[in-house]
């Protein structure tokens, strides 16, 4: 996948809040993105919502981690990341549409 921005968000039992944080990164104004869902060991039905995003939206790449840990989750993000820029968001947040937006790229280029 060709993309420019790499959005990593690290999942821990926050099923309730998940949906809108995956669909907020969806609906970016910039479309060229990946989004790496790294759940790790949730027993709240967080790993199913993220396999049903994966099933629908080519793309959501999901890992599945033996541990519960928000930094080891970010890192195992990082190692697949294939864009030039990366970010990330806490499962249980949100952003705004152009969070991920050409503009911010561009400005972050020159600065």
């Amino acid at each position: 996948m060709d993309c420019l921005v790499s959005v990593i968000v690290p999942v821990h039992n926050t099923v309730e809040y998940l949906p809108r944080c995956i669909d907020s990164i969806r609906n970016q104004s910039l479309k060229d993105i990946e989004i790496i869902l790294v759940e790790n060991q949730s027993n709240d039905g967080s790993a199913a919502l993220c396999d049903e995003y994966m099933s629908f939206d080519s793309r959501v790449k999901v890992l599945h981690l033996p541990v519960a840990n928000a930094s080891i989750a970010r890192n195992a993000g990082l190692d697949i990341a294939s864009a030039p820029y990366v970010g990330f968001v806490d499962s249980d947040d949100y952003i705004d549409y152009n969070t991920v937006s050409y503009t911010h790229l561009r400005a972050h280029e020159t600065s």
